[in-house]
C-alpha cells in the first residue's frame, strides 16, 4: 500500500560568538518544539496512521579553533 509523509516542521536555532579570530563559541538547538514526524498509509477507506516518531529536542555546545 502507498506510504505518504504527514506535514512536518520542526525549529531549529543557533548562537555562535568569535571570541578571537580563532576560536568560536557555539550552542544549537535542533527540533526545540517537539515536533512529530508521521507516516501515513493510503487505505480503501483512507488514509490511516502508520507509524510516528517523536525524537525530541537536541541542544550542542562547541568550541572551535582555527589555525
Amino acid at each position: 500500500l502507498p506510504t505518504w509523509a504527514g506535514d512536518y516542521g520542526q525549529l531549529d536555532a543557533s548562537f555562535f560568538y568569535k571570541i578571537n579570530d580563532h576560536m568560536t563559541l557555539g550552542l544549537e538547538a535542533q527540533n526545540i518544539n517537539n515536533a512529530r514526524f508521521e507516516q501515513l498509509m493510503q487505505q480503501h477507506i483512507g488514509m490511516k496512521g502508520r507509524a510516528w516518531f517523536v525524537s525530541g529536542p537536541r541542544y550542542t555546545a562547541q568550541i572551535r579553533y582555527t589555525f
